[in-house]
């Protein structure tokens, strides 16, 4: 985590000397054209890239690729997030009763919500956000023991929402970095189906349906471009 903290200091340094003497534009001072929206990337990836691929351990269950923001005015806004994977993988591997050649999955999430936000100075800002959530995923796994191949699937769809607080850094009136608390309820529907290639074995499905609330800590960054 030291390392993260170097990286991160190394590069925010220039921005934040650069800025210091510049006033940051907001929606209800500037003298020029007013940002009504704002585009976010999540460089988390990025930056566990850049610091090491072992030392550094960061998940956030909560967190969005692509984030969008519609200014209504400075103190309130409505988002969006989006997450989307997908990964298919044709390499052997191994569980404890089957030999496997073939794995197959995606998901996709997303988010829509309402912020209030607060200006704490010149370059700081909070805001505090409700949010709706919606997510799909999918597995598929080709497996294989002594007797015949099976074929499991699994799929899940979940749906919630809840508060999220998060923190903004603006370098000047367009670029910012953040990161945000999150606490959202999910209800959660998922499946497992083992389709067996041979007659002799009967296919089985186990359905599930669960709730639970997911703290995610700020573990994400986002670079932020308003336009």
């Amino acid at each position: 985590m030291s390392k993260l903290i170097y990286v991160l200091s190394f590069l925010i340094l220039p921005f934040m000397l650069l800025s210091q003497d510049e006033p940051v534009e907001t929606l209800e001072t500037s003298d020029v054209k007013i940002a009504r929206h704002e585009v976010g990337i999540n460089v988390t990836d990025f930056l566990k890239r850049l610091v090491s691929f072992n030392e550094l351990e960061i998940d956030d269950p909560n967190s969005y690729l692509i984030t969008y923001k519609i200014l209504i005015n400075h103190e309130r806004a409505i988002r969006f997030g989006l997450n989307a994977n997908y990964s298919k993988s044709e390499q052997e591997f191994v569980t404890s009763s089957f030999n496997g050649d073939e794995l197959k999955s995606y998901n996709f999430d997303f988010r829509f919500g309402l912020l209030m936000n607060r200006r704490l100075t010149n370059h700081w800002s909070a805001y505090l956000g409700l949010d709706l959530i919606y997510g799909l995923a999918h597995t598929e796994s080709s497996l294989s023991n002594q007797f015949q191949p099976v074929l499991i699937t699994e799929e899940s769809s979940e749906l919630g929402g809840g508060p999220a607080l998060g923190i903004q850094y603006f370098f000047n009136s367009k670029i910012s970095i953040s990161t945000e608390l999150s606490l959202y309820y999910k209800y959660i529907e998922s499946q497992t189906e083992q389709d067996f290639d041979n007659n002799g074995f009967s296919d089985q499905v186990v359905n599930n349906k669960r709730t639970l609330a997911e703290l995610a800590t700020p573990a994400s960054l986002y670079f932020n471009f308003r336009f």
